[in-house]
């Protein structure tokens, strides 16, 4: 299998051999603000399948979470590219996050998803209102 290119090589090596808090902490900032592009787009493609009850800007808070998270687990050892790695991270990050605002447990939801499916059949079956 063909490693993918890493994006900003040069930035991520210095990152992750750098040893002293100070410097390591000012190319983490460097690399948050490259990547915060990644964290809006992302966020913007999840407020739309959430049919926009959240912001985006609201989704992009929980996702640089997952930003910072990304950026401290990632490792170039992998060849993978840190959009693909972080975009995973971001997005999970957000979702994590919508679920703890949720008041409905996902049970609650996935049943009465079924249910409503089922009606629809029947309706449609039945010609009739259920």
């Amino acid at each position: 299998m063909e490693k993918q290119k890493i994006e900003h090589l040069d930035l991520w090596k210095k990152f992750q051999k750098e040893k002293e808090k100070r410097k390591k902490d000012k190319l983490k900032k460097e690399l948050i603000e490259l990547y915060y592009p990644l964290v809006q787009k992302i966020s913007y493609k999840m407020a739309k399948k959430l049919n926009w009850n959240l912001t985006p800007e609201e989704l992009a808070s929980f996702g640089v979470d997952g930003l910072y998270d990304a950026i401290n687990k990632f490792s170039l050892d992998k060849g993978v590219s840190f959009s693909t790695y972080g975009g995973r991270r971001i997005s999970g990050s957000m979702l994590d996050g919508v679920r703890k605002q949720d008041t409905v447990p996902r049970s609650v939801r996935t049943n009465y998803s079924l249910m409503e499916k089922t009606r629809s059949k029947m309706e449609s079956e039945e010609g009739r209102i259920v």
